[in-house]
């Protein structure tokens, strides 16, 4: 629900997966290429690929199961070719509340599988192994239990960024009021003494009521040594400060501030060009991150 939380989750893995992927198959037709791309398309792979990064960069953990839908298969069997070739099948794409208990881990250090998930289970349905992919955000850590993900696990992309991702929602809460007070008028007029009686409340009344009224192309009348102005809110900007609250988020994240501020590359002096670079590393790791995700979806 933060302003700035899908461009953090999202835009890397968008900038990641704009282009498809190059397909090449050695000694085959183009054929094969066109309808692997079909199928593909068909499962809505590209989809379900984001989805579990996605959840993994908010949680820290996700899984991607394949869901049998042919009569007389169940989630714990094995999958087969059969079934892929079959079509009957669905994919879904689990956040750590619908995989809880099951992703708690070994935290035995002498245990080989310490630290390790290979396995879901769903509302107490198990998956086999070969019907799931698990995703972490970054490595687990022993000593630090990931709440978000209700175990020892990755860790949320939020995780690091809350201060600044709070100071961001405090410039939006300025702004607010500078809206607010914006359109306040100050009418520096001539007070009645300390004896008023209702006529001359209402004469005041009338006065305040048409500078209320008042508009682009009105005329109204105050006195000589009366004055009236609006609120000086000059000074009250807020651009440089939410730059730098912007960066602050990014720089907690390891991810080039552009991809939050949208400022354009640098082109003085081979700034653009190592802008270029740092952005293009930064995808390229985002890629290795869901490398996983591809080479299961792949076979």
């Amino acid at each position: 629900y933060h302003p700035v939380a899908k461009k953090i989750v999202d835009s890397p893995i968008a900038r990641a997966m704009y282009k498809r992927r190059e397909i090449v198959v050695k000694e085959a037709p183009e054929s094969v290429i066109e309808r692997f791309n079909d199928v593909w398309d068909q499962i809505q792979a590209d989809y379900y690929i984001a989805d579990c990064e996605r959840l993994a960069r908010i949680y820290g953990i996700s899984s991607l199961a394949v869901v049998p839908t042919r009569p007389g298969v169940k989630p714990e069997d094995a999958v087969t070719q059969q079934e892929y070739w079959s079509g009957d099948f669905r994919f879904n794409s689990l956040d750590p509340l619908n995989t809880a208990g099951s992703l708690v881990g070994i935290l035995n250090p002498n245990d080989p599988e310490f630290m390790k998930y290979e396995s879901i289970s769903v509302m107490g349905q198990p998956y086999h192994r070969s019907r799931t992919h698990i995703q972490l955000h970054e490595n687990p850590i022993y000593l630090s239990y990931t709440g978000s993900a209700f175990g020892y696990v990755g860790r949320s992309v939020f995780s690091r960024a809350l201060y600044p991702m709070q100071s961001f929602i405090q410039s939006m809460i300025a702004d607010n009021l500078m809206m607010v007070k914006s359109g306040v008028l100050v009418a520096k007029v001539k007070q009645p003494g300390s004896i008023i009686d209702r006529l001359m409340a209402a004469a005041q009344d009338v006065r305040l009521n048409i500078l209320k009224m008042a508009q682009t192309g009105n005329t109204i009348s105050i006195m000589p040594d009366e004055e009236i102005e609006s609120l000086d809110l000059n000074n009250l900007t807020y651009a440089e400060q939410r730059k730098n609250i912007l960066e602050n988020i990014a720089l907690s994240l390891d991810m080039p501030p552009s991809f939050l501020t949208g400022d354009s590359l640098s082109q003085g002096f081979g700034e653009g060009e190592q802008d270029a670079k740092l952005i293009a590393s930064y995808i390229d790791r985002i890629r290795l991150d869901m490398k996983p995700i591809y080479d299961y979806m792949d076979s």
